[in-house]
Formats: C-alpha cells, structure tokens, sequence
C-alpha cells in the first residue's frame, strides 16, 4: 500500500486536518507543486496545476471527496490550488484569521 492509500483511510476532520496537511506539504513539496498550492509561484505550463490536483484527490477519503465534489467550481476543476483552499475552508476556517492560525502551526 503506498502513502496515497494510507491517507485515502484516514477520515479528515477538524482533528487531524494539520497532520494532514503537513503530509500534504511534503507530498506537494516533493513532486514540486507546494509553491504553486500556496500561490507563492505562477504555474504557466499547467502541469503543476494538475499534478497537485491529481496527488490531492487521492489522499481525500470518501465523505471529503463528496464534499470538494458539491463546491469546487467547473473553472476550478482540475486545480490543486483551488482543491488545496476547500478543505481549509471546512476545517479551518475561511476568515483571515483562520488562514494566519492554519499557516502559523504549518
């Protein structure tokens, strides 16, 4: 079983959500998508754009992948960094406060 299916098991939730998310950051950091995910750089070619979407998607369990599926917009599809805000927003919060708590404990 490889890392992507291990956190497919894991139900995410406003518990587990930073321990999931750094996993994510070092997923994303790796295949070198992190900069673009945190709109940090521009993604001109697309690729970054759909590989983080691609490693993302994959590592939501089911009741998450359900819930990006009823609000991502069809102009987002496809799009690591617009999947990447989604869960923040239902866990976090979607407030400037919430974005300074969530970066400041990642």
């Amino acid at each position: 079983m490889d890392r992507s299916e291990i956190a497919k098991l894991v139900i995410l939730n406003k518990r587990n959500y930073i321990a999931w998310t750094l996993e994510m950051k070092a997923e994303l950091s790796f295949i070198n998508c992190m900069k673009y995910v945190e709109g940090i750089e521009l993604d001109f070619t697309g690729d970054k754009k759909e590989k983080s979407f691609c490693l993302l998607i994959r590592c939501l369990n089911n009741n998450t992948s359900l819930f990006v599926s009823n609000k991502i917009q069809p102009q987002q599809d496809g799009d690591g960094k617009a999947l990447w805000e989604l869960p923040k927003e239902e866990f976090v919060g979607s407030g400037i406060q919430a974005h300074g708590a969530a970066g400041s404990i990642l």
